[in-house]
């Protein structure tokens, strides 16, 4: 949760953070272990108005990152259809005026 940042905010610091643990090798007692994350955002009131509703968008980022490749951040405003495209109103009505009948 990161309060007062908005989702285009919080995506910056999540890759600043993916990037930055990509970097670090653990000791292990096998040698040394590497790491990668992916991370989902999502933003309050625009993707959420409830907290639980918050995290779930965010888990499904999360786990549309790890679908798609792994070591990514996703954003839910990335997911998003964007708007259908408006018709001019006398183009709106000619594509969904039926066509006449002919024998």
């Amino acid at each position: 949760m990161m309060p007062e940042t908005d989702a285009a905010g919080a995506l910056v610091i999540a890759e600043r953070i993916r990037e930055r643990v990509k970097t670090l090798a653990f000791e292990t007692g096998q040698g040394k272990l590497s790491v990668t994350l992916s991370l989902g955002v999502a933003g309050f009131p625009e993707d959420a108005a409830k907290k639980a509703d918050l995290v779930e968008r965010a888990d499904a980022c999360l786990y549309h990152a790890k679908r798609h490749g792994r070591d990514r951040c996703v954003a839910a405003f990335s997911l998003r259809a964007p708007p259908p495209a408006r018709l001019p109103r006398a183009a709106a009505g000619a594509a969904t005026s039926p066509e006449p009948h002919r024998p």
